[in-house]
């Protein structure tokens, strides 16, 4: 599995995931915002979006607790119609993304696979045997850690098919981020959907940012047909 099939396949678990989902509209006031996604009668894969100057948080069943800091309105940052972009987005993180990545087994055989396919123009006949045994090796569980491919690697690198192998990268974004990701873009454009809904759904949120923080917080829940991305 490639990276794009790795983000493929996020995408469509979430689609899944939150195929019921509703929204409710807990706080509404300029940039100060906090929506709740959630199934009815049900608490899984429920996530909340909250928005304040310059920052999004989004927390909720699935690991994640993110805040990302960029634009005054981050809505206006993460709104997309091309999906999403985590590489770009984990800059905004505090730690710049360092945390939102891990070993991925399907990296270390793509970095396998590319680099033997240019071995092979020198001897495809031991590219083929290389590539034949680190598959084996991975099916056999023998690289299910970092630590573990990387020994795969300097073995063959001994035997001058690979070089440089400590500089691979073997990490690929978390299940969780990128799950996140398709969260954050599917509540903005189901939040939008919503302000352009009829009148009386436009009235009742702008009911809401005229609520004080003093006054008890009034709450809307938005019937929707899910928040796929």
């Amino acid at each position: 599995m490639t990276t794009n099939d790795h983000q493929r396949e996020l995408a469509e678990r979430f689609k899944r995931d939150t195929a019921n989902h509703t929204m409710t509209v807990l706080h509404d006031d300029g940039l100060y915002r906090h929506l709740r996604f959630t199934k009815p009668d049900s608490s899984m894969y429920w996530f909340e979006i909250v928005t304040w100057p310059g920052s999004l948080a989004i927390r909720g069943d699935v690991d994640g607790n993110l805040v990302f800091s960029r634009l005054p309105d981050m809505f206006q940052f993460f709104r997309s119609d091309h999906g999403i972009n985590p590489g770009y987005w984990a800059e905004k993180t505090a730690d710049h993304g360092k945390s939102l990545k891990e070993y991925s087994e399907a990296v270390f055989l793509q970095h396998v696979t590319d680099l033997l396919a240019e071995f092979a123009e020198e001897d495809p006949a031991l590219a083929q045997t290389v590539k034949a045994e680190i598959t084996d090796a991975v099916a056999r569980g023998e690289a299910g850690f970092e630590e573990e491919a990387r020994e795969l690697a300097r073995f063959w690198e001994d035997k001058g098919v690979f070089s440089d192998t400590w500089e691979w990268d073997l990490t690929d974004w978390k299940w969780s981020y990128l799950w996140c990701c398709h969260a954050i873009v599917a509540g903005i454009a189901q939040y939008d959907t919503a302000r352009n809904r009829p009148s009386w759904i436009r009235r009742v949120l702008n009911r809401l940012t005229q609520v004080r923080v003093s006054r008890p917080a009034k709450v809307v829940t938005v019937e929707l047909d899910g928040v796929s991305a």
